[in-house]
């Protein structure tokens, strides 16, 4: 096997994901989905009281060019009635 480790800031994983003033709280790889989740504090996330599920809520990016011909991913406003509680772990 070969294998590295990579060290990511907070901020360049948050300013990836669009997310500039938000928080990490936890991440984990689920290797049955091949998926890592990323628990992010952020005013645009749903409300959650403490002891209730944190919800798996999934941005939409939508890619298009630049006025250079770049290629440009810009996410959409988060659509919290499409939040799935049931696949969620507790806060």
């Amino acid at each position: 096997m070969q294998a590295g480790r990579i060290l990511v800031s907070e901020k360049l994983l948050l300013d990836f994901l669009q997310f500039p003033f938000g928080e990490i709280r936890n991440i984990r790889f689920t290797g049955n989905t091949g998926s890592v989740e990323i628990t992010i504090q952020d005013n645009e996330m749903p409300e959650v009281a403490e002891g209730e599920v944190i919800p798996i809520v999934t941005p939409l990016y939508i890619k298009h060019a630049n006025v250079l011909g770049e290629s440009v991913a810009i996410r959409e406003p988060l659509d919290l009635k499409r939040a799935n509680v049931e696949a969620s772990q507790p806060f």
